[in-house]
């Protein structure tokens, strides 16, 4: 049950930081 929380959140931040970088570069995506 953690390590799956873990898990989901480590991918969740990952998506995120890559979603930011994305947008930084001018080219947001679509929610």
């Amino acid at each position: 049950m953690m390590e799956t929380l873990l898990v989901g959140l480590g991918l969740m931040m990952c998506t995120d930081g890559w979603r930011n970088k994305r947008a930084a570069n001018g080219r947001p995506l679509v929610n």
